[in-house]
């Protein structure tokens, strides 16, 4: 082998090595982006998670005051019911 060849296989072999640092450089890279999307990921999610914890905690108190006038309103309509056949004699 002359010397020029010498030169072109070390040339060859460092840009081979330089190579294969920048693709594990960027290996590394891609891993650390993955990890911090998968956090702000788990972030968003979460405080998407709270929020609709508690919409769900809202809903559940409107229904259960729907259901509360829903009862007062069952007790009234039996009050005017019972008014009705007794005093008017209205069979419902």
């Amino acid at each position: 082998m002359n010397r020029n060849d010498r030169k072109k296989s070390i040339t060859l072999e460092d840009k081979v090595g330089a190579l294969a640092e920048t693709v594990d450089s960027l290996a590394i890279s891609v891993a650390k982006g993955f990890e911090n999307l998968d956090k702000r990921i788990t972030d968003e999610f979460g405080g998407v998670n709270k929020r609709l914890e508690d919409i769900e905690y809202r809903l559940g108190k409107i229904e259960s005051n729907h259901e509360r006038r829903l009862d007062i309103l069952e007790e009234r309509m039996a009050v005017i019911k019972t008014y009705f056949e007794k005093n008017l004699k209205v069979k419902f």
